[in-house]
């Protein structure tokens, strides 16, 4: 007691009170944080990851029914527009070898009055043949007046090559909210073109020997109709 008979132990109880109202409030904090974290964590896991997996498992499940088509054409068009659905792309196209030059065989997010035809030289398609995967933002195709502009300008390009050599390629463009194509999704569609690729090659081999027995079949015929006559 002091002299005026009133007790001074009250103002250490006062600083124990506050300091465990600090602690318990810090501690409410630390929670707070770390279940904010855990709940980011769980969004990022839902729809980041979610949507890649499902656009991953969509490409593959594609490129299995491109086994079945019968056409080059068929390729085409499932290249292009299911890889610009399932990643949700502004524009993609396919350019495929025909008498010496790339023709535009199939596109999504393409006017006709951007290039239908890119010669053999140009600097893009040696570019891609000295390639043996996708690349993303070559000098080759950015700011090309004859392709398309904005989020739909080419933003990655991926080689297709039967047995080394590139019998076409693909383009695609940003996503549709113009942000990049990201590492993973062009991961993604590497792997894609390579799986279309070999659809092409089993096309392309019906294609040879239909051809083969067609040219068989004539030339037997004209024998057929040389050998009375000798």
């Amino acid at each position: 007691r002091d002299v005026t008979g009133v007790q001074t132990c009250a103002l250490p109880i006062s600083i124990d009170k506050v300091l465990v109202v600090e602690v318990a409030g810090a501690l409410v904090l630390g929670f707070g944080i770390q279940r904010m974290h855990a709940w980011v964590d769980a969004l990022v896991d839902r729809y980041v990851f979610r949507s890649m997996h499902d656009a991953e498992k969509h490409l593959d499940r594609v490129a299995d029914a491109m086994m079945y088509s019968e056409s080059l054409a068929a390729i085409d068009k499932l290249l292009v527009e299911e890889s610009a659905r399932a990643l949700h792309l502004r524009s993609a196209a396919a350019f495929r070898r025909e008498e010496g030059v790339f023709r535009r065989a199939a596109a999504v997010g393409w006017s006709e009055a951007e290039t239908h035809v890119v010669a053999a030289d140009d600097p893009l398609a040696l570019d891609l043949q000295a390639q043996k995967s996708g690349i993303a933002r070559s000098p080759f195709f950015a700011d090309r007046a004859d392709m398309p502009q904005g989020a739909a300008a080419p933003a990655f390009a991926v080689p297709i090559r039967i047995r080394e050599q590139m019998i076409g390629f693909a383009l695609f463009g940003a996503h549709v909210n113009a942000s990049d194509i990201d590492p993973n999704e062009q991961r993604l569609l590497d792997v894609f073109v390579k799986r279309a690729t070999v659809a092409y090659d089993h096309v392309s081999s019906i294609e040879r020997a239909t051809e083969n027995a067609r040219m068989r079949i004539e030339l037997d015929f004209l024998r057929g109709l040389v050998q009375p006559h000798a």
